[in-house]
């Protein structure tokens, strides 16, 4: 039943995709379903972008890892993101009138800093969306008993979230993600009520955290001190602002009033909803070790494993249901920002004109098949995945945003001296701890940032050209209709 009942929820998905198809005409109804979202539905978009895999499996897995330290990037650093997002850039992203937030950067510096932006903002989507595939490949393998391995359920999770967002687009995924949502919500927290009943109440559930130190900030050979714990935080919230997915769900809102509160509202309900995976690992682990059984040595797929052997099946049905859901509205947000983005600021010169609706469409798919490769040989775990995602965003891109948008004197020689020095010391470093299986005592990604910083300011003061660029750049790009 619980399977029947998956498979039937994913089909109706990709229908929905396929039917609201018959409305894309353009890019601008592709990819920000022509600025037209209400609050509800494009509060939907915000959480259920984020609220992907690893939310209901990876982060309760580095929760039980490393206690609090585990969970500083996401969820709170996603949820600080995206209070930051919905207070400071909200109304400055909306009135900027353009289809991607690299647009932006073609208008401020011109083409050569768009392609780099644009490579450095594909580049950071690469683990985020293989993290949803694997869990997807992972979680249909568990499901069929093994009848089918997690490599084989990569590829067939990839082919269903191509097939809807292929056809509809942004308003395919906005209509999902809103059904999606309520999903995910009604069926965790009826899993919520049921399992800490079985496990003596919420109150019991924080003392077992409190008693087994989980509370507790420690470090450990993946956390190992407070500045590489600065480093993962700030790249979460930093890195993300310069994000396609983020200014995607804000451009489509209908008003620069709805991007706003839709922004917020996302990040509430998201802290909240995040919450709730993680009590039930909690829980399920003090059931377990009052029972007399172990717990496992690896919590990725603990969660689903602690359901369907303690768990009703009609509950089950419900918190596949929410599972399946979270992967598939993240995975199909994240592959058509990577699309756009790659085939109208990255590919775009290869083009006349603007990159058409069909290039968009062939674009995510070349996309999907590369990250089906990515996410094949991935040796990383999910949370770590979806992690490490905001480090290269954070250095390449924030900076050359907030100066762009806020400092009229900011330099195009400044900008692109950060980028490049900022991005070789970052990857040098990051170069020496593989080779030599270290941890600095300083992030590389904080190095990366301070050098991207210094080296706009510095570049700006040095060689002032805000007259030549203006001068260079015949044209900006806006939404047109």
């Amino acid at each position: 039943m619980v399977l029947i009942s998956s498979i039937v929820f994913i089909i109706i998905t990709s229908c929905i995709g396929v039917y609201l198809s018959r409305n894309v005409k353009t890019v601008k109804s592709y990819a920000v379903a022509d600025r037209s979202l209400p609050l509800y539905i494009s509060t939907a978009t915000v959480f259920a972008t984020w609220f992907g895999a690893e939310a209901i499996l990876g982060i309760p897995e580095s929760f039980m890892e490393h206690g609090i330290v585990g969970i500083i990037s996401d969820p709170i650093g996603a949820f600080i993101c995206l209070l930051v997002l919905g207070l400071f850039f909200a109304r400055r992203f909306y009135r900027m009138n353009v289809i991607t937030i690299v647009d932006f950067f073609y208008n401020r510096y011109g083409k050569l800093i768009e392609i780099l932006v644009g490579i450095a903002i594909c580049l950071s989507y690469v683990g985020w969306i293989a993290a949803q595939f694997i869990a997807f490949g992972h979680v249909f393998s568990f499901m069929l008993d093994g009848s089918i391995s997690p490599q084989a359920g990569i590829l067939l999770g990839a082919a269903i979230i191509v097939l809807y967002t292929f056809k509809g687009g942004m308003l395919a995924i906005a209509i999902n993600d809103f059904i999606q949502t309520v999903i995910i919500f009604t069926s965790l927290l009826f899993m919520f009520f049921i399992v800490s009943n079985m496990a003596g109440g919420p109150v019991a559930v924080w003392d077992f955290a409190v008693d087994t130190h989980r509370t507790d900030i420690h470090f450990d050979k993946d956390y190992p001190n407070y500045t590489f714990l600065i480093g993962i935080f700030l790249s979460m919230i930093l890195g993300t602002i310069p994000q396609q997915d983020s200014f995607q769900r804000i451009t489509s809102s209908k008003s620069e009033k709805v991007a706003v509160q839709s922004t917020i509202l996302g990040a509430l309900v998201y802290l909240f909803v995040t919450m709730i995976p993680i009590f039930i690992v909690l829980a399920a682990t003090k059931i377990q070790l009052e029972s007399g059984n172990p717990t496992p040595d690896d919590f990725n797929l603990y969660i689903v494993y602690f359901v369907k052997d303690h768990i009703p099946a009609f509950v089950q049905v419900f918190f596949f249901g929410s599972l399946f859901a979270a992967i598939l509205s993240t995975a199909s947000g994240t592959i058509l920002a990577t699309s756009v983005v790659l085939s109208r600021n990255v590919l775009g010169e290869f083009f006349r004109g603007e990159a058409n609706l069909l290039v968009v469409r062939i674009t995510l798919v070349l996309v999907t098949l590369f990250v089906c490769l990515f996410a094949l040989f991935s040796q990383n775990s999910i949370h770590q995945l979806v992690e490490d995602s905001g480090k290269v965003t954070m250095v390449v891109a924030f900076f050359p945003l907030i100066f762009g948008m806020f400092y009229q004197r900011t330099s195009y020689v400044g900008v692109l001296a950060g980028i490049i020095l900022s991005t070789v010391v970052w990857l040098s470093m990051i170069s020496y701890q593989n080779w030599n299986d270290v941890k600095l005592s300083i992030a590389p990604e904080v190095v990366g940032f301070i050098v991207s910083f210094g080296t706009i300011v510095l570049g700006s003061f040095f060689f002032p050209d805000g007259a030549k660029l203006k001068h260079e750049i015949t044209h900006h790009r806006h939404i047109r209709g």
